[in-house]
């Protein structure tokens, strides 16, 4: 998680966000819900190259859940959303 406060705290600037916005960790389906009820300007999403891994290789319905909660954000967040997919393992903001 610090590694995503860092990315955030780097672009934060640039994306006129508050001072510490809120950095949770989450499932896809509770992130859907949360966009689908409350309407954000921005939205910046992380998935590890585990996740990714294991919904792609393993599970289609991690897959399908996955690509349903990209669809939510594309759909409902007011200006910008910002997919990170930190497929090399190799962390965020070294």
């Amino acid at each position: 998680m610090q590694a995503v406060r860092n990315v955030i705290e780097h672009i934060r600037p640039r994306l006129n966000l508050s001072r510490n916005p809120p950095v949770e960790n989450f499932s896809p389906v509770d992130i859907e819900s949360y966009l689908k009820r409350n309407p954000v300007r921005f939205c910046v999403l992380v998935v590890d190259e585990v996740t990714l891994r294991n919904a792609y290789d393993y599970s289609p319905e991690r897959t399908f859940a996955l690509e349903e909660l990209i669809r939510t954000a594309a759909d409902n967040v007011g200006k910008n959303v910002t997919c990170v997919f930190d497929v090399y393992n190799r962390g965020l903001c070294h």
